[in-house]
């Protein structure tokens, strides 16, 4: 399996470049690293069960592993997103994507299914499958 080059790891667009060229792709940016922020809040200060903490986790590792499965092996990794402020993997991937999409939905979706409080854990998942799956659609 050969992978993509990821230089440079990391790179930085100016937002007055991003703003005149697409200013959705900054605003939708600083959105979702503002709802990164959120969870993270919710689930390591606010929230006591560890529960919290291990979805957030999850939701993390998860996020990374199915974008660099995505993006790097040269069979699979021929697409790129559009230029945002913070760039990783060669500019192919927005530093947004990894932490803040990911963690957000998997996350959000997760623990608000806990407070419907269902009785049974299997209904539980399968609710929690099918709101992620009809959402990501």
């Amino acid at each position: 399996m050969t992978i993509k080059s990821i230089e440079p790891l990391i790179s930085f667009n100016p937002p007055s470049q991003i703003w005149k060229e697409t200013p959705a792709n900054l605003i939708l940016e600083i959105q979702f690293l503002f709802l990164l922020l959120m969870c993270t809040y919710d689930a390591f200060i606010r929230q006591k069960n560890k529960m919290y903490r291990i979805a957030w986790l999850e939701a993390f590792f998860c996020g990374i592993l199915i974008e660099l499965l995505t993006i790097l092996p040269e069979t699979i990794g021929n697409f790129y997103h559009s230029q945002f402020m913070f760039m990783l993997f060669g500019n192919r991937e927005p530093l947004y994507m990894l932490p803040g999409v990911y963690v957000w939905f998997l996350y959000t979706f997760t623990t608000s299914i806990w407070h419907c409080n269902f009785s049974n854990k299997l209904a539980e998942y399968a609710f929690t499958v099918t709101v992620i799956f009809f959402i990501w659609q």
